[in-house]
């Protein structure tokens, strides 16, 4: 829970489409495919704005250590984005897999 907290509103959108995408895949037998990559691209962006964000952040910042502070922090907030987004998009795609599986007849 604490990723989640770190990485900011664009995990929470990742959340979201995961448990939907799950919900679709699992009893609507919808591909996976388009879900997982609505995930990462939330992830994306969530890194993107995160990094925007940090880059803000240290070009105010008066002293070199602040700098390497806010870039430090900053850098591990935004790339939480990625690995949720990464991980969601990964289970889910599996979930896709399982779901396939069990709908094709046996021979």
């Amino acid at each position: 829970m604490q990723l989640f907290m770190e990485a900011g509103f664009a995990s929470w959108l990742s959340a979201l489409l995961f448990l939907a995408g799950i919900g679709l895949v699992s009893f609507k037998r919808l591909p996976a495919t388009p879900w997982a990559v609505a995930i990462l691209a939330s992830g994306v962006l969530g890194y993107g704005l995160g990094v925007r964000l940090v880059s803000r952040a240290a070009e105010g910042a008066p002293s070199l250590p602040e700098k390497v502070m806010f870039l430090s922090l900053g850098s591990s907030e935004a790339a939480a984005n990625g690995v949720i987004s990464g991980g969601l998009a990964l289970i889910l795609l599996v979930v896709g897999a399982i779901a396939a599986r069990m709908r094709v007849p046996p021979a």
